[in-house]
């Protein structure tokens, strides 16, 4: 569903506002969005991205009225204008929005892969509550990480999985031991 003019003014505020005052707070080596904010923005880019007209009710603001493809995601827009005003880089899915948003904010992309949750074929993560989009065997975590780790210069795990510590100490052997160089 789509959000009216008056939502999106109100996501974006929203976003800008806790976004710059964590990074008021936390002065952070680069920005990584999270939950929804992460969602909304790493999209998977159809192949005509660059020339297709976006298909919603009538634009909500100037940027959505040039009908690029990317302008109908409130999201998107807020987040290349972070990256341009904070000059941070952006921490993200490699192949997904978050590299033409990295380029169009003319700053870095730190690619990142998930130890801990399943991926589907298009490079995007499972959403949560479906099969499989929560990795919770030792094994398997390690063969994704192994798998991630020539693609991707960060490897997250999340804080709210069951066991994480264990798994980050499992994450961090299973990089050393392959002879992968892990900082903080």
């Amino acid at each position: 569903s789509s959000m009216e003019a008056d939502q999106v003014r109100t996501y974006l505020k929203s976003i800008f506002d806790q976004v710059t005052h964590f990074i008021d707070i936390a002065q952070p080596a680069y920005l990584k969005p999270h939950g929804a904010f992460y969602s909304d923005t790493a999209l998977i880019l159809p192949d005509n991205w660059r020339t297709a007209i976006k298909k919603v009710p009538p634009p909500a603001s100037a940027y959505e009225a040039s009908n690029l493809y990317l302008a109908q995601f409130p999201g998107v827009h807020s987040l290349i204008l972070l990256l341009r005003m904070t000059r941070l880089p952006l921490m993200g899915l490699d192949p997904t929005a978050h590299k033409e948003i990295a380029v169009r904010a003319g700053t870095e992309l730190i690619r990142e892969g998930f130890g801990d949750r399943g991926y589907q074929a298009n490079g995007t993560l499972i959403p949560r509550g479906q099969i499989g989009a929560m990795l919770n065997q030792p094994a398997d975590i390690s063969e994704q990480v192994l798998r991630l780790a020539p693609e991707v210069d960060s490897i997250c795990l999340h804080g709210d999985t069951p066991h994480c510590l264990e798994y980050a100490e499992m994450v961090f052997k299973t990089l050393t031991d392959a002879g992968y160089g892990v900082g903080v």
